[in-house]
This record gives C-alpha cells, structure tokens and sequence, in this order.
C-alpha cells in the first residue's frame, strides 16, 4: 500500500478516535508530547520516560465503558506496569541498534565508561525492576474478573512476558559484536 493511503486510512482512526475518546485522546497525545520533549532532552532518566509510556497503557487498558472503579482501578494498574515493562525492556533490546545509529535512547543518555560493562550491569539490574513489574501485573490479573480468553491471557502474563524478559536480557552477558 502507498504512504499516501496509509496516512488516510491513519487520519481516519486518528480522527475517530479524537471524537469519539475526547478525553483519552487528549490525554494519550499529552503524554506522547511529554515522552517526546523527554526524548528531544535526551533524557537519561529511564523511569522518567517509561512513566510517560505507562499512563499511555493505562489510559488504554481502563476505557470508559468499563463502568466498575474496582475493575477499572484494577485495569489501570495492570495497564500502568505492563506500559512500564514494555517501555524499559524495548529500550534495554534496542541498545546496540541506537547505539550503531546514534539515536535517543534512555540508557545510552545515563551511560557512562564501557559499553559492554555497562549494558551487562544494567541488565543485571534489570532483572529485578522488570520482574518486581510482571509481579504487579500478575497481581492485579489475578484480581480481574476474565470472562473470555482467560487462559490465553494467563499464558501471556504469566509465561508470555517472562520467557520474553529472560530471553532479552539473557543477552546482556554477550558482546556487542556478538
């Protein structure tokens, strides 16, 4: 397909979107703006830039037809931690790549003496943050009421994510070149 009718198939989304979610829009675009100054700043806070991405899941994750707070509050939270894994992880897999093009990312802005060293040591530390998060997610599913593909989703959540996790950062020990 051209660019041109992927941009007009986009805008129609986009514009539907815009009407029909006002207040989601408004507050997914805000972020968005916010996640890109923070990248613009080159920021070298990662929890600074993936607490950008996470209120993005959230807002996402508890829509407005979903008329229960319990279910809703709930949503958000699994919604928050999921944006928060998928943000720092990405951008940990990423390393080599933007390092190799020279573009943003949040740990090569906080990096400092060997790149290798570095990488294997934030991995390291890693580990523990982002599975702290899954456990957050795996928290609050088991608190939702899953009425349809629960056990997909419990298969995602539980051994998806973490085989996911564990294969990325296991790369962490290789060299660059490697």
């Amino acid at each position: 397909a051209s660019d041109v009718y992927k941009r007009q198939v986009l805008h129609g989304g986009v514009s539907r979107a815009q009407k029909g979610y006002e207040e989601q829009y408004s507050k997914i675009t805000d972020y968005l703006h916010r996640l890109n100054v923070l990248e613009n700043e080159n920021c070298g806070e990662i929890d600074k830039c993936a607490d950008c991405f996470a209120k993005i899941l959230q807002t996402l994750f508890a829509p407005d037809f979903i008329t229960d707070s319990e279910q809703r509050r709930i949503l958000s939270w699994v919604g928050y931690n999921t944006g928060r894994w998928i943000y720092i992880l990405d951008a940990y897999n990423d390393m080599i790549k933007d390092r190799k093009f020279k573009r943003y990312n949040p740990f090569l802005a906080s990096m400092h003496g060997d790149f290798d060293e570095y990488r294997k040591n934030i991995g390291e530390q890693l580990n523990v943050s982002l599975t702290f998060t899954l456990e957050n997610i795996a928290s609050g599913f088991d608190l939702l009421d899953i009425g349809r593909n629960k056990a997909i989703i419990e298969n995602i959540v539980y051994i998806g994510m973490r085989a996911k996790q564990d294969s990325i950062l296991s790369e962490s020990g290789k060299a660059e070149g490697s």
